[in-house]
């Protein structure tokens, strides 16, 4: 299995070249192998829940087992995994003017558990422009609603209030 981050950073290239073709790919690709953990692996939890709350009750029903740095692993991946798979596919659905789909899976881009490293460096934003620059105000405040179970930042308000404004923040994400 590739890890994520040179997979996401396929996207992100194929992103910029206006690759909608490998971008899909590579949405698809991700969303697979997360359903090929959840399938795998035994989540200590249930597998919706999320935030970083669930990122804490998994790792103290690990904390004895043997198998814990495996299981820490994977469950990191699949959190990972998810994100991306979902922020890929909807910039696939906003290219394609699926407004209400590419909605949703930056909803779904959300709904994951806050590992390490969503919960240090935060989630992705390049969907959220991009449904910002589209006018899908309410959707992108609900992500940013979402994203503060899973990443505790202050400027998450700042933006939320920009969006409410109808204002696109900087999110520095590209």
């Amino acid at each position: 299995m590739i890890p994520f981050r040179p997979v996401y950073s396929n996207g992100r290239a194929a992103v910029d070249a206006g690759r909608a073709d490998v971008v899909y790919g590579i949405g698809c690709e991700l969303i697979t192998r997360a359903s090929q953990t959840r399938d795998t692996v035994q989540s200590p939890i249930a597998w919706e829940e999320t935030g970083q709350g669930a990122w804490k009750r998994i790792r103290a029903a690990l904390e004895h087992s043997p198998h814990r740095p495996q299981l820490i692993h994977a469950l990191t991946q699949y959190a990972n995994d998810t994100h991306g798979a979902h922020t890929f596919l909807g910039l696939v659905a906003a290219e394609q003017s699926q407004l209400l789909e590419s909605g949703r899976h930056l909803l779904s881009s959300s709904n994951v558990w806050g590992e390490p490293r969503l919960s240090s460096y935060g989630p992705s934003f390049v969907l959220a422009r991009k449904l910002c620059e589209l006018g899908l105000w309410k959707d992108v405040e609900q992500y940013l609603v979402a994203c503060k179970d899973i990443w505790d930042d202050e400027i998450l308000d700042d933006w939320i209030q920009e969006v409410r404004n109808e204002h696109i923040p900087d999110f520095g994400d590209g």
